[in-house]
């Protein structure tokens, strides 16, 4: 995935941030890894 499509997912993802429960966002965080 390009650099510009990953900085679109991670401003969604921070976006909603606050909507996710923590062992969604903490399984989003490791895949991104």
């Amino acid at each position: 995935m390009s650099i510009f499509a990953d900085n679109i997912f991670y401003n969604i993802l921070l976006n909603h941030l606050q909507n996710i429960d923590p062992f969604l966002q903490q399984f989003m965080i490791n895949v991104s890894l």
